[in-house]
């Protein structure tokens, strides 16, 4: 099983980011571009959120979803999708009305809204 670990830090605007990292645990892939299996997403805003949710066409673009959570306080939120192939526009919900790309991801296509979704293409599993 792949998991890869996506990692973000949104300025108090969430246009202004800073720290942003994508590691991968099992893979040397881009985040754009991993195998089938667990991704895990973690954001870190700047300011204080009260709440953070992935969403997405896999999730129908429900802002709640998908809750992201932060258990030990740190302000790191942080959520584990599971994705079969295919190809994914995703986003991340903060305090329910901001509505943000992933800046750590550079491929973007227009959400037809003024603004830009995330892509996530994920392939079939390596071989073992």
């Amino acid at each position: 099983m792949t998991r890869i670990i996506i990692a973000l830090a949104l300025g108090s605007v969430l246009a202004g980011c800073v720290g942003i990292s994508t590691v991968s645990t099992t893979t040397s892939a881009p985040a754009t571009a991993v195998a089938a299996g667990e991704v895990e997403f973690r954001l870190r805003p700047e300011a204080a959120a009260q709440s953070v949710h992935l969403t997405g066409d896999f999730a129908d673009w429900n802002p709640t979803a998908i809750p992201m959570s932060d258990s030990d306080g740190d302000g790191t939120w942080t959520v584990t999708h599971t994705f079969t192939p295919g190809e994914y526009q995703y986003k991340f919900v903060v305090n329910g009305d901001q509505w943000v790309a992933d800046p750590a991801n550079p491929e973007q296509v227009d959400d037809n809204y003024g603004g830009h979704n995330s892509v996530l293409r994920v392939g079939a599993p390596p071989a073992p």
